[in-house]
């Protein structure tokens, strides 16, 4: 049976517990509606309700005589919930002097009663339109889950910001954020060297654009090329960018933010 609240709505299911049983308004699928003890027949569910909450619940079985009885977990027993054979749900009469009928009811409980396996009968509410209704609605409210997190996100760290769902999307390869903005928002990123390390320059001109050599640098870049301790290392430069990749072979090794020099 359906979970409550929005996990139902999302298709989330449980088993019935003996109070379910017990209540004529809760649908159980394969199963009939409740209905007096007076009709039982072995096989079937028994139940009833105990208190706001409780319940017990067990089984129809047929004693060796041919008389009816129950199977159900006692709890009144060591060790607890030891399957004993009984009259429980079947027997009648008032409540004795301290409130308690003879099935452990209270003033206010209702009777005990039967459900019987109806099988494909019983799953008619389980039709296609409730099914289709039930994934839309699940549809629905996972879209409004992810606007949530998205506007919370966004709002929380608005572009530009490293940690912006933009920035951090386009490092996933999945978003296409304009390039000039991410290698400026690379400067926050502490996480930046991943990006490039380990890379080879077909890689890194996939995600960067053009890399350009020491000979097609700005001036400025080789002079700090020059006056760095990467002198006389195989680099290469993000075009449109402050950013200086230094390779050994055929991978990139180090990622150098050229400023200040």
């Amino acid at each position: 049976m359906k979970k409550t609240g929005v996990l139902g709505l999302l298709g989330f299911t449980r088993d019935p517990d003996a109070r379910d049983w017990a209540d004529p308004t809760v649908f159980i699928a394969g199963w009939s509606k409740p209905g007096p003890v007076t009709s039982a027949a072995p096989g079937e569910v028994i139940a009833q309700e105990h208190g706001p909450e409780g319940g017990h619940a067990g089984i129809v079985v047929m004693n060796l005589d041919g008389t009816l009885a129950t199977a159900s977990a006692n709890t009144a027993v060591k060790p607890e919930g030891v399957i004993t054979q009984n009259d429980w749900g079947l027997r009648r009469g008032p409540l004795n002097a301290d409130g308690v009928g003879p099935n452990g009811e209270h003033a206010g409980d209702s009777a005990p009663v039967v459900r019987r396996y109806v099988g494909e009968v019983g799953l008619k509410r389980n039709t296609s339109g409730a099914d289709m209704k039930r994934i839309v609605i699940s549809i629905l409210l996972l879209c409004a889950l992810v606007a949530i997190v998205f506007g919370v996100w966004a709002l929380t760290y608005p572009q530009p910001d490293p940690k912006s769902f933009q920035y951090v999307f386009w490092k996933l390869g999945v978003y296409p954020l304009d390039r000039r903005m991410a290698t400026d928002l690379m400067v926050g990123d502490s996480d930046r060297n991943r990006l490039v390390v380990g890379k080879t320059r077909e890689q890194l001109e996939k995600r960067f654009g053009t890399l350009l050599s020491f000979a097609q640098a700005p001036q400025y870049f080789k002079k700090c090329y020059l006056d760095s301790p990467w002198n006389g290392r195989t680099v290469m430069f993000i075009e449109g960018s402050a950013w200086m990749v230094v390779f050994d072979g055929d991978r990139a090794t180090e990622l150098v933010l050229v400023k200040g020099c």
